[in-house]
């Protein structure tokens, strides 16, 4: 239908028409027809359309050459397309206005035309393969025919039949090969057949082929019925493994640090993934992992100097009378690497000194040497005040709280007192107060509410040994008499608060002292049954024991020691059994007790020491210090 006056119109070519390029072979380019209107190229036309009618006059006015034009000619004898038809594939667009090609609706109708004659084109008008073979073979941009250059690749059905010869002549005798692959393949073969078909063909029935086939094994059936089963019997005869020996297998690096990135120690004989191992297992917790790992892995020295605590660890727990090469070697060499950092003016007293310094003297607290821990901590001390005090260290204050901790534990094995500038520290630091639902880790030493709360609602722990904790706590605040005495202990035997007078002090310390040290061991045999084999129970038992003759001495805990081996019975029970609730986890086992001190240690180790004693974690520290306190003197 012809366009309307006074209506502007845009023709758009489809692939089919004589306006659009043939194919890509032809080469043929673009053209565009408009039918123009009152609106055609003036002034007042949209640059858009004034653009496009300027291009298409161009396209339309521009000569022809002769390899253009026989190009044309040739794809529109091949399509069967003239350029009468040109009309029957256009797709006319009108609209009253020029702003109208640009709506939303007219556009979608433009690609919806453009897609279907784009599908149009793709879709096959033969459904034989061949005779798009044939389309290809015989395209138009190609210079010299078929015949001239024959395709060198085989299609998927000729090559089935090649296959099916080469079968037919490996199962038949050569004579009668020849005869019958040769004539499956004409069977179906017609002038279609591309060159490389034959090329095949002329190899199968070619003498060295047949006689290449003669040489090759035919294949028992016995394999194929192999095959079919659903489970393979063994293989027959020796294996490879049997016949070659086979070295052992190389791994690849280490599971914890395959690529080697963690720091080494120069030394061949120390492993530094199984000291990083020990030590994650045994002093790793989440909290660490928060602020203080990410500080230690910042250097070498301070990355290696955890290494020492767990060296050193790992021979306390073996029973090691000296301590072992490999720890010998790795302090050696974190000495080594301190005094470095030391003498550069700028690492001196940086924080990553000091993280190493203080981990050295943790190792030296396992070790025992007194000597060394005076030495370190006059080290320490003299970095602390050039850097300009506690308050000055980083890692978010956790290192001043963890170097005035280690500090303190350090005094207390030596049974001296801290430093002046570790106790000033501690009288500015905030008292945060406690809730009652609050767990903390409560101890005869530490119990800011009226009672324990968090002891006494754990179930590790039995109501004897509750109430042989708050005896022992009420000893310990009736001989400091302090202002936070608990004078209102749930205890029978607590000190009341009437009582104010030296006399009456030094009697109930004398009644508390000898109720303590009445307590049955678990280990004797007319003990109750309900205090059989409790390592928890025993553990704090002894430990009260030494802290009681020490108070109501007044001597150091070392020499309380001796006097209970003398005055109290120790457990000389050699027994490992443990009960339900508490579990041996010890891998090795503790020497038989033959004093207090080892007496304290047989009941820790038998204990469950998995979880530090749960909530009872503040009770485990408590008799760890009194242990540690008290083997000052021992000698080992």
């Amino acid at each position: 239908m012809p366009p309307l006056a006074g209506v502007t119109t845009l023709c758009l070519p489809t692939r089919d028409s004589g306006l659009s390029p043939a194919s890509s072979d032809s080469g043929q380019p673009w053209r565009l027809y408009g039918a123009r209107s009152s609106y055609s190229r003036d002034a007042q036309a949209e640059p858009l359309i004034a653009a496009i009618l300027t291009a298409a006059e161009a396209m339309v006015d521009q000569p022809e050459t002769s390899g253009t034009r026989s190009r044309r000619d040739k794809t529109t004898r091949e399509s069967g397309t003239s350029m009468d038809s040109t009309n029957q594939n256009l797709h006319w667009v009108t609209s009253n206005n020029l702003d109208g090609f640009r709506t939303p609706e007219v556009m979608k109708e433009i690609r919806q035309a453009a897609m279907h004659d784009h599908l149009r084109r793709r879709s096959p008008k033969s459904s034989n393969p061949l005779d798009k073979k044939r389309q290809r073979l015989r395209s138009v941009d190609s210079d010299h025919s078929v015949d001239q250059e024959p395709s060198l690749f085989t299609s998927n059905k000729w090559a089935l039949q090649a296959a099916g010869a080469g079968r037919n002549s490996r199962r038949h005798s050569p004579q009668s090969d020849s005869t019958q692959s040769t004539s499956h393949v004409v069977e179906d073969d017609d002038d279609d057949a591309p060159l490389a078909t034959s090329m095949v063909v002329q190899r199968l029935n070619s003498p060295q082929w047949q006689m290449q086939m003669q040489n090759i094994t035919p294949v028992p059936k016995s394999v194929y019925a192999m095959q079919t089963q659903l489970v393979a019997p063994p293989r027959p005869g020796p294996l490879p493994f049997d016949l070659h020996k086979v070295g052992a297998l190389q791994p690849f690096g280490t599971p914890l640090d395959p690529f080697r990135t963690m720091p080494q120690v120069a030394h061949p004989q120390v492993s530094v993934e199984k000291l990083k191992f020990h030590c994650s297992r045994v002093f790793g917790t989440k909290a660490m992992g928060l602020s203080w790992v990410p500080a230690l892995i910042k250097t070498r020295h301070a990355f290696l100097s955890t290494l020492c605590i767990a060296s050193t660890h790992r021979d306390a727990t073996k029973y090691r009378p000296t301590e072992s090469y490999e720890t010998l070697a790795l302090r050696q060499e974190v000495i080594h690497l301190i005094q470095q950092s030391i003498l550069n003016p700028h690492t001196c007293t940086d924080d990553s000194t000091i993280i190493a310094l203080v981990q050295l003297i943790c190792s030296e607290m396992i070790n025992g040497e007194e000597k060394m821990l005076e030495y370190h901590e006059g080290g320490m001390e003299t970095m602390v005040k050039l850097r300009g005090g506690l308050e000055k260290l980083g890692v978010g204050g956790e290192l001043a709280s963890i170097l005035t901790s280690i500090s303190h534990q350090s005094a207390i094995f030596r049974e001296t007192q801290p430093r002046a500038i570790y106790q000033t520290y501690c009288k500015t630091l905030p008292h945060m107060p406690v809730t009652a639902s609050q767990k903390i880790p409560e101890s005869p030493l530490f119990c800011p509410r009226a009672d324990f709360a968090t002891i006494t609602g754990s179930p590790n722990c039995r109501p004897h040994t509750r109430a042989l904790l708050a005896q022992i706590r009420d000893m310990t605040d009736l001989f400091l008499d302090t202002s936070t005495s608990h004078s209102n202990s749930s205890s029978n035997n607590s000190k009341s608060g009437s009582d104010h007078t030296p006399a009456d002090k030094a009697a109930s310390l004398a009644h508390l002292h000898r109720q303590i040290l009445a307590l049955p061991s678990s280990t004797d045999p007319n003990a109750p049954p309900h205090l059989r084999n409790d390592w928890t129970y025993e553990a704090c038992r002894i430990a009260a024991v030494i802290q009681a003759i020490a108070m109501q001495n007044r001597v150091p805990l070392s020499t309380a020691a001796a006097l209970a081996a003398t005055t109290t019975p120790s457990s000389t029970s050699t027994s490992t059994s443990t009960s339900a609730s508490a579990p041996a986890s010890s891998a090795a086992p503790p020497p038989t007790p033959h004093s207090p001190l080892h007496a304290l240690a047989h009941a820790l180790a038998l204990s469950n020491l998995s979880a530090c004693w749960a909530d009872m974690a503040g009770v485990l520290f408590w008799a760890a210090l009194i242990g540690g306190a008290a083997a000052r003197a021992a000698g080992d």
